[in-house]
């Protein structure tokens, strides 16, 4: 249908691609995007699938310039804004410490700016929390308690007890640090509130405890 009408301006790949990418059979959904780029060079969504494709076949670079290409055709595009700062934020996660400081600035960027795109997916908001947590600490967690607010969650109580917790151990005033611990009690509590059996809940209240020194 697809190829015989060519809705896609592409013979049909663009379609078939996206049929072979559900089927998980992506050499296939390769040559169908490669053959689709051959018809629409400036084809944003098509170089956005193919990032995505060439990220399952395990080729990173390839993914991030895809992703890069397609950003740089439609910069104010949610989905492909989201592609790109996962894309970017999987290579550091792989380089870890090695990741240099462009690399770095580059990923932020790009989950600051996929954030501003997709203001309302929360999930977007917490990898961003999670990436900034090391040089802006209060900050991450301002993210994760106003997360906790606007979507609470056995989920994002949890991360937010976590990080209040990863807070406190740095904090030296100790008012600050009784503050910190109090709102990772009442996250923990949240959770399990919600969730009694959970038993990452239960451990991090433990663990909790154990810090605290109560019983």
């Amino acid at each position: 249908m697809g190829r015989r009408e060519n809705l896609d301006a592409c013979e049909g790949n663009f379609f078939a691609a996206r049929l072979a990418v559900a089927k998980e059979e992506y050499k296939d959904a390769l040559a169908r995007l490669n053959e689709c780029l051959k018809h629409r060079p400036v084809f944003s969504h098509a170089f956005m699938l193919r990032s995505n494709v060439n990220a399952a076949l395990g080729s990173e670079h390839a993914s991030i310039e895809d992703a890069q290409k397609a950003k740089s055709l439609n910069p104010m595009d949610g989905d492909i804004a989201k592609v790109l700062a996962f894309v970017l934020y999987r290579r550091n996660l792989k380089l870890g410490d090695n990741a240099s400081s462009d690399q770095i600035i580059e990923t932020k960027t790009a989950l600051l700016r996929a954030v501003a795109l997709n203001p309302t997916e929360w999930r977007l908001q917490s990898l961003y929390a999670e990436y900034i947590s090391e040089e802006n600490p209060h900050g991450a967690l301002a993210i994760r308690q106003r997360l906790q607010k606007t979507a609470p969650s056995v989920e994002n109580a949890l991360l937010l007890g976590k990080m209040a917790i990863k807070v406190a151990l740095r904090e030296e005033n100790a008012g600050q640090k009784k503050a910190l611990f109090d709102i990772a009690a009442s996250s923990f509590e949240k959770a399990r509130a919600m969730e009694p059996q959970n038993r990452a809940v239960l451990d991090n209240y433990a663990e909790y405890y154990r810090l605290t020194g109560q019983k």
